[in-house]
């Protein structure tokens, strides 16, 4: 696989993450009551600033290295990024809907 390769494939990773952050964050505020969409609201564009910010220093890094490598790694921290935000709304929503969190207790020894 060449570097182009890669590149071409961690690009098609971040968009496969924006859908996925899109579907979730969609899923979760239709979960929320009005007053926990908002909260979800104000956290999102803030995260949004904060992702932005982050690929800026993450660009400055990797920008600053020589080598054809580097734009495949700061591709890679960047998909980072949204893949964290991702399970964060997960999380959330897995915990609005009750989903259970840990292990199945039907699957510890002696239940």
């Amino acid at each position: 696989m060449t570097t182009a390769d890669m590149v071409v494939c961690a690009d098609q990773e971040y968009q496969r993450l924006d859908q996925e952050l899109n579907r979730v964050y969609a899923a979760l505020l239709a979960e929320m009551t009005p007053a926990q969409a908002q909260l979800l609201r104000d956290a999102q564009r803030r995260w949004l600033s904060f992702r932005d910010a982050e690929f800026s220093a993450i660009n400055g890094v990797y920008d600053a290295q020589d080598g054809t490598l580097y734009r495949v790694l700061r591709l890679g921290q960047r998909n980072q990024v949204v893949r964290h935000r991702v399970e964060q709304l997960t999380s959330l929503r897995d915990a609005i809907s009750g989903a259970s969190i840990g292990p199945d207790p039907k699957n510890q020894p002696g239940m």
